[in-house]
């Protein structure tokens, strides 16, 4: 269960996906899609799979998420 200031952050990048890297969305999916519901996901693993499809997490991607 997520709070509610966490719910505004997934929100928000949804949103910034959405808007921003549209293109790079059905990669995501399709990565998400492909992992099986048997394996354990590792916060690694989650973090490897969105940065093959938008980019390495760094400063300059969160500032202008953050705008």
């Amino acid at each position: 269960m997520l709070s509610s200031e966490n719910y505004a952050r997934s929100w928000a990048l949804c949103y910034y996906l959405l808007r921003k890297k549209r293109k790079q969305l059905p990669l995501y999916i399709d990565l998400v899609k492909q992992r099986s519901r048997r394996e354990e996901m590792t916060p690694q693993d989650a973090i490897a799979d969105f940065e093959k499809a938008f980019g390495k997490i760094d400063t300059k991607f969160t500032k202008r998420w953050s705008k």
